[in-house]
């Protein structure tokens, strides 16, 4: 089922930003690591409302106690890993619950371009959830990147913003198959971000990841 909604580029982009400030993610600087690195997870020491943290590699998944000060950091040891954030017990000015989720693809830095990877694609299992339906990382610049988006499990027909690596912001939507699209035109960090009220919460996401220039390399 998918269920829509319409808003505007401020709200849109506003409320995920407010509340990432809330919380204190900070923007990630890279997302490429070279193995065996320890992935700090870009939130302040003293977050508030962690409620869960998760890495999936291609080892397995690992559910942190989001709640430890400072949290677990896990070793990156593979090609590639999805790491993600869930904040609860959070409420908006006018009362309203809302439960913020953060993403972040990290890829391993070969020097090469490296193999799409599945880890990039696959649902995580978080409340509300962006869903890449192409590994953006291998891509070069100009290609079109496809996604779902995702609150309680299911598909959602939104508004969603992409903020490009110059700092561009597009307001996007998804079709009425509920994909999305950005035509990722930049090399750097990408963050994609959108909200949606169901059942009385409101719902926000944000995924971040990062492109590389390959004809260049």
């Amino acid at each position: 089922m998918l269920i829509g909604v319409a808003l505007g580029l401020a709200a849109q982009l506003g409320v995920p930003l407010a509340l990432e400030a809330k919380v204190g993610v900070a923007p990630p600087t890279h997302l490429w690591l070279a193995e065996r690195t320890d992935f700090v997870y870009p939130l302040a020491a003293a977050s508030p409302a962690k409620s869960q943290a998760i890495w999936r590699s291609i080892e397995g998944q690992d559910n942190l106690t989001a709640s430890e000060t400072p949290m677990p950091t896990p070793v990156f040891t593979t090609r590639v890993a999805m790491a993600a954030a869930t904040f609860d017990n959070l409420k908006l000015e006018d009362g309203m619950p809302v439960i913020p989720t953060v993403q972040w693809l990290v890829r391993g830095d070969p020097g090469h371009r490296p193999e799409p990877h599945n880890i990039a694609t696959n649902k995580i299992g978080l409340k509300s959830e962006i869903r890449l339906l192409m590994d953006p990382t291998p891509l070069d610049l100009g290609s079109d990147v496809p996604m779902k988006f995702y609150v309680d499990g299911e598909a959602v027909r939104t508004g969603f913003t992409v903020v490009k690596p110059d700092g561009t912001v597009e307001s996007r939507h998804t079709g009425p198959n509920g994909i999305g699209m950005l035509s990722m035109d930049q090399a750097g960090m990408w963050a994609i971000r959108f909200q949606q009220p169901f059942q009385g919460t409101l719902y926000t996401s944000t995924l971040f990841f990062e492109s590389k220039n390959w004809e260049s390399n």
